[in-house]
């Protein structure tokens, strides 16, 4: 007996004595849990919403192009119209399957846009610079490939 307690002893002076490397972020207050479910409910809904979107826009494409013959040794790129949110707009007002699947492309990109800020505020309000930072730089760039980028190729 004296020697099971001699290992059981050894174990919690090793585990004593071991430092605490990785230890999971734990938001220090109720409004980060809040925050987290936040974020979790925005995805939930937003992938959702956009995949809903997507759909009722492919069933309408298909519904009015089933009998079309599809080319394929010619390729044929994006309508232009498809390109701006102008052009969007315009074809959801004749309710267009394109249109419409565009509007649930544009969606699920805003939720990710949507998820990238609130996870930057939920950062902040546990006062993780560093990871602020790094939300920031994502925002940034998110918001940079959307606008700047897009606007010059057109």
């Amino acid at each position: 007996m004296p020697e099971i307690m001699d290992i059981q002893q050894s174990v919690v002076r090793a585990e004593q004595e071991t430092p605490q490397v990785s230890r999971p972020v734990q938001p220090n207050s109720h409004a980060g849990v809040a925050m987290e479910r936040l974020i979790g409910m925005v995805l939930l809904v937003g992938v959702l919403l956009s995949t809903s979107v997507v759909t009722v826009g492919g069933l309408i494409y298909v519904c009015r192009h089933a009998n079309s013959r599809v080319h394929y040794r010619i390729f044929r790129g994006e309508p232009s119209d498809l390109r701006t949110v102008e052009g969007i707009t315009q074809d959801l007002k004749t309710f267009s399957g394109r249109g419409i699947i565009q509007l649930g492309l544009i969606l699920l990109v805003g939720v990710q846009v949507v998820r990238v800020l609130l996870t930057g505020v939920l950062f902040g309000v546990n006062r993780d610079r560093i990871f602020v930072g790094i939300s920031t730089i994502v925002l940034v760039l998110l918001l940079y490939g959307l606008f700047w980028e897009s606007a010059a190729a057109h």
